[in-house]
């Protein structure tokens, strides 16, 4: 991507991340998320109609992908330069708020973005902390698929079953088996 286009979107997420609206909505999920964790009861904190977690949740995914994006780029395009990184940080904020509310996003997604969030912001033991949780709830009848249980091995620097996992992804599919119908017939 040429520098000026990089430039560019990082000008957006700036933007994006200063604007009052969203400023506000990430400290309502802070809140609320904090609510529900000290909650004694665990009963469900009511909206009052100021949040939707459901526009808070894509309003940050878009942002994590610009974010993600940017920081693949790799070059120096924020000021000061650790600014993409406190980005990603609230990003990953957002994230967990939203994965301790339960609302917004499913939980195990937000999970994973937030572990991803933090990573990019240079968090590595938080990013590890969340994709353990996520590989545990998948474990407990969550329903990854393949890519989501490998980022979040990865994450959670599981490396030894990560190359188990991809062992399997990387063999020729068994032609002669039932599961293999739709090649044999397509063939």
């Amino acid at each position: 991507m040429p520098e000026s286009a990089s430039k560019t979107m990082y000008e957006e997420l700036r933007r994006a991340m200063s604007e009052p609206s969203f400023l506000e909505d990430a400290r309502l999920v802070d809140s609320k998320s904090l609510l529900k964790e000290i909650s004694a009861s665990g009963h469900r904190i009511q909206n009052d109609g100021a949040l939707s977690e459901a526009l808070v949740a894509r309003r940050a995914a878009a942002l994590s992908f610009v974010a993600s994006t940017l920081s693949a780029e790799g070059g120096e395009i924020a000021d000061p330069p650790d600014a993409l990184r406190r980005h990603a940080a609230q990003l990953a904020r957002i994230w967990e708020g939203l994965a301790k509310l339960g609302e917004g996003a499913p939980r195990r997604y937000a999970l994973l973005n937030a572990s991803c969030a933090y990573e990019l912001a240079g968090y590595q033991a938080n990013a590890a902390c969340l994709a353990h949780s996520f590989i545990e709830s998948e474990r407990n009848g969550g329903g990854a698929n393949e890519l989501q249980r490998i980022a979040a091995m990865f994450l959670a620097r599981r490396f030894v079953e990560l190359r188990q996992e991809c062992a399997g992804l990387v063999r020729e599919p068994d032609y002669d088996s039932v599961d293999s119908m739709p090649y044999r017939l397509s063939g």
